[in-house]
């Protein structure tokens, strides 16, 4: 199964406003706006000088530490970047914004047990914040928490009826545990949201290749690499599909495509192809 992940850069927000009480607060804004203009043409080493400028105007006011923890992840900079944050953290720790913003991108950095505890925080001052609940998802899923994901699902599903993410996740943990039918009912509900998400399909191909449908299963394959045809790994999953249905030149064609994209997974291949072609020559 594939979750649906959100780049790390999408899920913060810029802020341009400082108490302006007194000149530094006035200079502090205009800093942090300058610097968000040059932030938004690329100019990210501009970007950092400004809101360096802005948090010495204002060195406890929040916004230009968040701001130049962005145009430090932008730049690469993701221990500057973490540093920022945790500075906003403890200029505003009822902020579930400002925890879940630092839980980011330790998730991002593969952080996982501080990324988990950073989100915990943020809906436990936000039990409605969305984002939150479906990235604390995904990282319940890489502790193999199925459970914990599905109540982490359905609670977004609850707030956001119309986001993919929760749907297509949540089928992916009920995979996970077995539920096959359940998996595909929140398969079936994503593609119904939004026909162009690839890894929907490709689910839910998965899901009924373990029902044994491998035609429905070749044909969702068929749907995920129309959409993202540079996916190494819905070739090779189609090509074995089409294995074990007998089309054998179909299969070769999907292998050589994967590895064309991602020689990577030659090894891993190899050896699915070999438990398929044990397991039909056992079924004959």
């Amino acid at each position: 199964m594939r979750l649906i992940h959100t780049p790390v850069l999408f899920l913060l927000a810029l802020s341009t406003v400082v108490n302006a009480q007194n000149t530094r607060g006035a200079t502090a804004s205009s800093y942090l706006k300058r610097g968000s203009d040059w932030l938004a043409k690329g100019e990210y080493d501009k970007a950092i000088a400004d809101f360096n400028l802005a948090i010495a105007s204002a060195p406890n006011a929040a916004s230009g530490y968040q701001n130049r923890a962005i145009a430090r992840l932008r730049n690469g900079d993701v221990d500057g970047a973490l540093a920022d944050f945790d500075r906003v953290v403890s200029l505003t720790p009822r902020s579930a914004e400002a925890w879940f913003s630092r839980g980011v991108v330790r998730k991002d950095k593969g952080d996982i047990d501080d990324a988990l505890a950073d989100l915990n925080q943020a809906v436990g001052l936000n039990p409605r914040f969305t984002e939150a609940l479906l990235i604390r998802a995904e990282l319940k899923f890489s502790r193999q928490d199925y459970d914990g994901v599905i109540r982490d699902n359905t609670r977004a599903i609850q707030l956001s009826p119309r986001d993919v993410r929760g749907w297509s996740n949540r089928g992916a943990a009920r995979h996970a545990k077995g539920d096959l039918d359940g998996a595909i009912t929140d398969y079936n509900r994503a593609i119904e949201i939004d026909p162009r998400t690839a890894e929907s399909w490709f689910n839910r191909a998965t899901a009924w290749r373990d029902k044994g449908d491998l035609n429905r299963a070749a044909s969702d394959y068929d749907r995920a690499i129309a959409l993202r045809p540079d996916w190494a790994s819905a070739y090779a999953q189609r090509g074995l599909v089409r294995l074990r249905q007998g089309r054998e030149s179909e299969a070769q064609r999907d292998f050589d495509k994967c590895l064309a994209l991602d020689n990577a997974l030659k090894d891993s291949l190899e050896q699915e192809i070999r438990k398929v072609r044990r397991r039909t020559g056992a079924e004959r």
